[in-house]
């Protein structure tokens, strides 16, 4: 998980929010939005670009061009406050920007078949105020850190269930963290911890980040 800095709503969710409320007299909730399959996809560009391409809890690069081996998207729009609790609390919540983010499926190219849930689809109903760590806090990362061997550690008790309740130390999700350190040569005797925390915050022509630029940096500022 890095911070993401959240930018306004696109324009157009605006628009048709409005005109849903002028029509019917009521907050659309997030099944309506999911009928509109063009706003979807603003909104999902949107959230990809203000994220660097990123997921936003494990920060696997994301794909919403393509599908799956099995059809399927690669990522869905993911609520950080779930939508069965914005049905009893707050309907309005179902289409707030604020609480919409990009998650990938819990799936990775050439990883193992197992263990393969995790993030949103991992996270699924589950909210607990008292163990919730947004990654829309500036330091929201600080709560995490890493192993050679790809696993992430809580550095609290709130971090450590956040970690288990989203699967975030999955097989997959590991074995990853450690291709990525040994692309950029952690495991080398000439290891140059400047180099790979540049890495870590450049960009690509599309304005992502690298995969999992979240353990480079911890291991570039270590």
């Amino acid at each position: 998980m890095i911070f993401i800095r959240k930018k306004d709503p696109p324009n157009e969710l605006i628009r048709w929010k409005e005109n849903y409320v002028k029509d019917n007299r009521k907050s659309p909730l997030y099944e309506d939005l999911n009928k509109q399959r063009k706003l979807k996809r603003i909104i999902q560009k949107n959230l990809l670009e203000e994220q660097k391409g990123l997921c936003c809890y494990c920060c696997a690069r994301l794909d919403i061009e393509h599908l799956d081996a099995n059809n399927e998207p690669m990522c869905h729009i993911e609520h950080f406050y779930p939508r069965h609790l914005c049905k009893t609390h707050n309907k309005s919540r179902q289409t707030d920007y604020r609480n919409m983010f990009l998650s990938c499926n819990g799936t990775l190219p050439e990883s193992s078949k197992y263990d393969l849930k995790f993030c949103g689809k991992k996270k699924d109903d589950w909210y607990d105020e008292n163990y919730m760590i947004s990654p829309l806090e500036e330091n929201c990362e600080e709560n995490f850190k890493y192993n050679s061997n790809g696993t992430m550690i809580g550095k609290n008790e709130k971090a450590m269930v956040f970690i288990e309740k989203l699967g975030l130390n999955s097989y997959a999700l590991k074995e990853a963290r450690k291709r990525v350190l040994k692309a950029i040569g952690y495991f080398d005797d000439s290891f140059d911890k400047e180099y790979a925390l540049e890495f870590s915050y450049s960009e690509d022509e599309d304005g992502f980040l690298p995969d999992f630029c979240n353990i480079i940096r911890y291991f570039g500022l270590d």
